[in-house]
């Protein structure tokens, strides 16, 4: 079985060419067990913070500027924590709604000077589209495909929705539901 890196982002905004990434989160993900987590909160001095995306989220100007680390900072960080974690070579993301997460973190690559594309696979599992996938198939009923309805419709508890690192957690427990339901 193949390790994955669940993510999940916090953002200034909702446009990764011009909003701040505010929060990273990860779970390295290995055959439905959580091996580890990373979290970091990052100050994207380029980006615009959306004042609704920082009430939805919970952040504030000054959270961001005294415990956010600056982008080459937190790339250094999170490659630090892949390798303790022996996730060499491309690495497999998922996440709910990946496409979006995968945008900002693009970004804070190429904001730290790196490359996305040398540690990570272009494709990878995004369980808002399984998801609908197996509505589809009737399969599972949601109200929609947001991570809080797919996760109340596999029974995961509530959480502190718009943190990144429990919308990590949840995306994790769902994907392992998910797994489970097809095998």
């Amino acid at each position: 079985m193949r390790k994955l890196l669940v993510i999940d982002t916090e953002t200034g905004g909702l446009d990764a060419n011009t909003n701040s990434l505010i929060s990273l989160a990860a779970i390295v993900y290995n055959d439905g067990v959580e091996e580890a987590q990373f979290h970091e909160i990052i100050y994207d001095r380029d980006g615009v913070l959306d004042e609704d995306a920082l009430k939805l989220n919970g952040f504030t100007w000054n959270q961001i500027v005294q415990f956010g680390e600056n982008p080459p900072s937190a790339v250094q960080r999170l490659r630090s924590f892949l390798m303790r974690h022996e996730m060499y070579g491309k690495i497999t993301l998922a996440g709910h709604n990946l496409p979006f997460d995968v945008a900002f973190l693009k970004r804070l690559y190429r904001l730290a000077g790196d490359k996305f594309d040398d540690q990570f696979y272009h494709g990878g599992l995004d369980t808002k589209s399984i998801a609908l996938a197996l509505e589809q198939a009737g399969r599972i009923t949601i109200a929609s495909s947001s991570l809080k309805d797919v996760a109340t419709a596999y029974g995961v508890l509530p959480w502190r929705e718009h943190d990144a690192l429990a919308d990590a957690r949840a995306t994790a427990r769902v994907l392992k539901l998910m797994i489970d339901s097809l095998r």
